[in-house]
């Protein structure tokens, strides 16, 4: 079936073949569902959000896949574990998740691949993006209001070979370990902050602190609460001692026990002088003691969700965030450099 387009007074008694949608100031929305049966008092709320014409069910006219169909068919295609797809008015299809706490993974390469296609839009939530039970995380559009059958059958083939595209997966990595640095602190001359910090970064994943040790600037002490973390972590986040100062050991203390040290220096403002290594399969965060300043955004909201998931940054991908990497919120928070 394909629409035929008459003016608003010939709709009259017809069904319509798509959602009729009002955008003011206020709203945005279908004001009429599609196979609404147009009633007299219509015409003049279609003319009034600016439908003087419109497009009405043709049983004689032509095959195609109608939008409502198409784009379900196409989600349930691309949605992966932890989600489930839901029909919205104006022809979209929402995948949403099932997954309360959970983290969306997106397989870029594959969306690339079905948009570049034409006809079909597919948007998602960003990856490593943290959601909720019934979030959206993704949502499928058709660009045309009917898609010709064969075209239609293409473009599932194609996303089936490229399938999951969007998917929802909990955390695996939850057990954490932390080392809170300075001599200050370890004397009880500062407050810890930063303990409180970190337990709020991870609390938002279900993560837990399973041994925390405060040290003071000692690179053997330093080295030996982090050995002991190490043994019952699955990620350990030591704080402070990061930079250039004569006493900051911490940054030299991850090196010594690491098996591989993917980077020292992140080029992320806040926190650029943090450190992703590796001892084995544990991962260990060094960070510094700015978190206490920048507590609401720090480098520890980039690096966790993937870690948590149990995946691996590459020195690459670290590198790349130089490109916008200084935040509105370090700015914010340096308002002295302005």
């Amino acid at each position: 079936m394909t629409p035929r387009l008459v003016r608003a007074e010939e709709a009259i008694g017809h069904r319509l073949a798509h959602d009729i949608t009002m955008i003011t100031k206020d709203f945005k929305g279908a004001i009429f569902r599609r196979g609404h049966v147009v009633k007299t008092e219509d015409v003049e709320i279609l003319k009034r959000s600016g439908h003087y014409y419109v497009l009405i069910e043709d049983e004689s006219k032509g095959e195609g896949i109608h939008e409502d169909e198409a784009v379900t068919s196409l989600a349930r295609v691309i949605a992966g574990s932890g989600t489930y797809v839901v029909s919205a008015e104006e022809g979209k299809a929402l995948i949403r998740s099932s997954i309360e706490r959970g983290i969306v993974k997106v397989n870029v390469k594959g969306l690339n691949i079905i948009n570049s296609l034409g006809d079909f839009i597919i948007t998602t939530r960003k990856s490593y993006t943290l959601v909720n039970k019934d979030d959206i995380v993704g949502i499928v559009d058709l660009i045309p209001l009917f898609i010709d059958s064969e075209k239609y059958e293409k473009v599932l083939e194609r996303a089936r070979i490229v399938a999951p595209i969007v998917e929802v997966k909990k955390p695996i990595k939850t057990k954490i370990g932390l080392v809170v640095t300075g001599t200050e602190i370890y004397e009880g001359i500062t407050k810890d902050e930063a303990t409180s910090v970190v337990k709020s970064k991870i609390k938002m994943y279900g993560a837990e602190i399973v041994r925390r040790y405060v040290v003071p600037d000692d690179f053997n002490k330093i080295k030996k609460a982090l050995l002991s973390c190490i043994r019952v972590s699955d990620i350990v986040i030591a704080t402070g001692g990061m930079s250039v100062d004569p006493t900051d050991y911490t940054h030299k203390a991850i090196a010594s026990v690491a098996t591989e040290v993917i980077i020292y220096g992140i080029p992320v403002k806040p926190s650029t002088m943090s450190m992703l290594a590796y001892k084995g399969s544990k991962v260990i965060i060094g960070i510094p003691g700015s978190i206490v300043y920048f507590r609401e955004w720090n480098i520890l909201d980039i690096l966790l969700p993937k870690l948590l998931l149990g995946e691996k940054w590459t020195r690459n991908e670290l590198l790349e965030l130089a490109h916008g990497g200084i935040s509105d919120y370090f700015l914010s928070k340096k308002k002295n450099w302005r």
